[in-house]
């Protein structure tokens, strides 16, 4: 961060990967939000490219089926390997699964898979991935390596509402440190426990009236909270830049850093106009 800032004194910075929050320097910008970190402006994940592009095949512009409509109660598409409580979630869903008769969808593997659109892998692609969202009522969003993940974004964008546990949005002793803060008062649903998934969900589901307002305040909300992300991230990147006695170089509107735990930092420049000398 030091050596970059030196180098490019003219630039703002973003650190991007830093799924444990381990990356030290005061940045303008970051992904995977800290409590413990301060930075001007938060990046969230967004939707993940690959079934941000299945969403567009299957729903485009077109609204999608009210909470009422949809077929499942909730799914539970997730992998156990990057986190211990994933597994413990895994065990409740299989207790209830025969006494049960909320009608739910299922997809829990042991280990995480980087390419689920690859014809070797048994996991659900991104457009089955996609279907279910749209025909959700709810998503379960256990937390993995971090307790942000882009479930919770293409659930939101498909109409299906996250499921957090309170454990995952506080994250004490943390590097990360309440993570998830910004959910806090949406209109999510939040458990204290894994073990409270099935009963909330019965009284939930046998109010379709409330589901489906539910579903639309779930919306609402979004949308006011990623047009304040962006605004917030326009602003800084708009605003004027720090004014330096440089000699003639590249203005550098924005250099990307990458930091993620055992790699090598990364800088992307964007080219600008040639400055001018100046006197003092």
């Amino acid at each position: 961060y030091k050596k970059l800032k030196c180098n490019f004194p003219r630039c703002r910075t973003m650190v991007t990967n830093d799924e444990k929050c381990e990356a030290s320097g005061k940045f303008d910008v970051r992904g995977y939000y800290s409590a413990d970190i301060p930075s001007p402006v938060y990046l969230p994940l967004g939707m993940e490219e690959g079934t941000w592009m299945s969403f567009q095949r299957f729903q485009g512009e077109a609204d999608f089926a009210p909470a009422s409509d949809r077929k499942f109660a909730f799914n539970a598409i997730f992998s156990m390997s990057t986190n211990k409580d994933r597994v413990d979630l895994a065990k409740t869903i299989a207790r209830h699964a025969a006494d049960n008769p909320l009608r739910v969808f299922t997809d829990i593997s042991n280990k995480w898979t980087a390419n689920v659109n690859s014809p070797k892998t048994t996991q659900l692609s991104t457009d089955d991935y996609m279907e279910v969202l749209l025909d959700s009522v709810f998503t379960l969003a256990p937390a993995g390596g971090n307790p942000e993940c882009y479930r919770i974004f293409e659930a939101v964008e498909a109409g299906s509402i996250p499921v957090f546990l309170k454990a995952d949005l506080d994250m004490e002793g943390s590097r990360c440190a309440h993570s998830l803060q910004h959910w806090r008062n949406s209109p999510a649903l939040i458990v204290d426990m894994w073990d409270d998934l099935y009963p909330t969900m019965t009284v939930l589901m046998n109010n379709t009236t409330e589901l489906d307002a539910r579903q639309e305040r779930m919306g609402m909300w979004y949308e006011k909270y990623m047009r304040k992300i962006t605004a917030d991230f326009e602003d800084l990147m708009l605003a004027p830049l720090p004014a330096t006695d440089t000699t003639d170089s590249e203005d550098m509107v924005l250099a990307k850093v990458t930091a993620a735990k055992g790699k090598k930092w990364k800088k992307t420049k964007i080219k600008g106009k040639k400055t001018k000398k100046t006197k003092r």
